[in-house]
């Protein structure tokens, strides 16, 4: 599990981050990610396969992304919060 916080990030932010991956790429088959308000922004946490697949995915289309948007997207870049999932309760 990676979680991006996006501090000062807002909804409206978010949503023109998740436009800009649909058209420069898109999350890998079966990824699931969780977004929402935080208390210093937006926090958005992804279950990855492996460390390896998300740095790939941050590396090729994450950062691109926000890269590219200016004001319309984050206020900066996010603090990178990780860790092995080792039970899941649904």
């Amino acid at each position: 599990m990676v979680c991006n916080e996006f501090v000062g990030g807002t909804e409206s932010g978010y949503q023109a981050v998740r436009a800009a991956i649909s058209q420069s790429g898109s999350l890998p088959s079966g990824h699931r990610h969780w977004a929402g308000p935080s208390e210093n922004g937006w926090i958005v946490c992804g279950l990855w396969d492996s460390r390896e697949q998300y740095e790939a995915f941050r590396d090729a289309v994450l950062m691109p992304a926000l890269g590219g948007l200016g004001e319309a997207g984050f206020p900066g870049p996010p603090r990178v919060t990780s860790f092995e999932v080792s039970a899941q309760i649904t």
